[in-house]
């Protein structure tokens, strides 16, 4: 299939008289930002300018999700804007929604290249390759190497530990578009990291499809995810290691143990849930039954008193009842949880779920969700104002006309008015009350934080 005109033909290593432009848009989890990160700094060391999205750009690339139908529906959208935006660049797509409707895609007027999973290695010269030819809309490569890749979103650092997934829920795609799961290497995982930490970046988040699945065998010895936090923590500069989510069956008493004597990993755990019913949970495919997930939560309360506790739901699975819902809801209830991210079903095709019969209602998948969402609010409100009074170092992302805005180590938004501080500093913070719409917390300088030229600061 031909291709359209292109703004201009990029060679991906000669020395260019004008800078070449490229936007990026992410759709999805943190390992689609991740593999984002990675590129744009794959195209910056060849001399490209990084715009925003929505600006004119000689090449769009958009990472897409496939998770549900709406996220299809976004991709699709995304595509035509960008389209609308450059007229005349080039259009990649890439990411979950590029493999499994790879044909579907090619056939968008507004797409001029379809890079599935296997195929995104060397993207820089696959563009250049069609900008200076202008044949072909779909490129073949060699899959990937493994190796460990890391990215820069911001002054949070993503780095990317293992790939794949065989865990089949039945709502879920993933594990067809990405594959069967493997680790990367551990030895260049931490020299990845320590290059990381000598950019200057103080919190580096572990991502992956399952990363509590990581392993990697090298020399005859195998390493697991514990092993590999452990030395992760002992690198010199490194303030902050975050945990990304872990399936339940995962978490290991070494893990809550170590997480526990450290200084360095954050005490903050994503754990999926789903439901709170055993029976949809079977359906679900889930590895576990509602005493198993509720006999973690006690270890996990145990041994981490305290730790920022999030959870994935989803309303309205195919066969839930009104009691089986109300079982969810008390469940949830009970748990130690800090915030709740909730999902409405919505039927993925391909999966075993889209196949079930008796399917929930719209409407009351929407009133479900709304009754999770609120319990949800009603938890990370309680959890905020246990906070108010206390003294917490906060890494600071992003400024603002008014505020300076960033995290504490238990995943608490934290806004605060001050002209000493920019964008990288790492601070000493007294949590005085929450926000307006009760999604984080503001606070103010401690007396105890250090002087602007002494704290320490991460990449601006």
């Amino acid at each position: 299939v031909g291709c359209k005109p292109c703004a201009l033909s990029l060679m991906p290593y000669a020395p260019r008289r004008h800078m070449t432009t490229v936007s990026f848009k992410t759709i999805g989890c943190k390992f689609n930002q991740s593999e984002t990160d990675d590129w744009q700094r794959e195209f910056a060391a060849h001399g490209y300018h990084i715009n925003k999205f929505g600006e004119a750009s000689d090449v769009t690339i958009i990472n897409t999700c496939t998770v549900t139908h709406a996220a299809d529906r976004d991709c699709r959208n995304l595509i035509r804007k960008a389209r609308q935006v450059s007229p005349k660049a080039i259009i990649v797509v890439t990411g979950c929604y590029a493999k499994s409707a790879k044909a579907e895609i090619s056939k968008l007027p507004e797409v001029d290249l379809v890079l599935d999973q296997k195929e995104k290695n060397g993207i820089v010269q696959k563009i250049a390759h069609l900008a200076s030819s202008r044949h072909a809309r779909h490129c073949e490569s060699k899959p990937r190497e493994d190796e460990a890749i890391s990215a820069i979103p911001h002054t949070r650092a993503l780095l990317k530990v293992q790939e794949g997934c065989n865990y089949f829920c039945s709502y879920c795609i993933v594990p067809f578009v990405r594959g069967t799961p493997h680790g990367f290497s551990f030895a260049k995982i931490l020299t990845e990291a320590k290059s990381l930490v000598d950019q200057g970046h103080l919190e580096i988040v572990i991502t992956g499809i399952n990363v509590g699945t990581y392993s990697s065998t090298e020399n005859n010895k195998t390493h697991t995810l514990e092993d590999l936090l452990d030395e992760l923590q002992n690198i010199a500069g490194l303030k902050r290691l975050r945990l990304s989510s872990l399936e339940p069956n995962t978490i290991t008493d070494r893990l809550l143990s170590l997480m526990a004597s450290s200084s360095v990993i954050c005490p903050h755990l994503h754990v999926p849930l789903q439901a709170g019913d055993d029976a949809i949970l079977k359906a679900m495919n889930r590895k576990y039954t509602t005493q198993e997930y509720q006999q973690l939560m006690n270890r996990i309360h145990n041994i981490l008193p305290g730790v920022a506790l999030g959870t994935d739901i989803i309303a309205g699975f195919p066969m839930e009842t009104e009691e089986q819902f109300q079982n969810t809801l008390n469940f949830v209830a009970q748990q130690p949880f800090t915030y709740l991210h909730v999902f409405s079903y919505s039927d993925r095709k391909g999966t075993k779920a889209s196949e079930l019969d008796n399917k929930v209602a719209s409407q009351t998948i929407k009133q479900r969700a709304r009754a999770l969402i609120t319990l949800g609010q009603q938890k990370k409100t309680a959890y905020l104002q246990q906070q108010i009074g206390q003294n917490k170092h906060v890494y600071f992302d992003q400024v603002k006309k008014d505020f300076k805005l960033g995290y504490t180590d238990n995943y608490i938004r934290i806004a605060v008015r001050s002209d000493q501080i920019k964008r990288g500093d790492y601070i000493k913070v007294f949590l005085k009350e929450l926000t307006e719409d009760k999604q984080g917390m503001r606070g103010e300088l401690s007396q105890s934080s250090p002087c602007p030229h002494d704290r320490p600061s991460g990449p601006q």
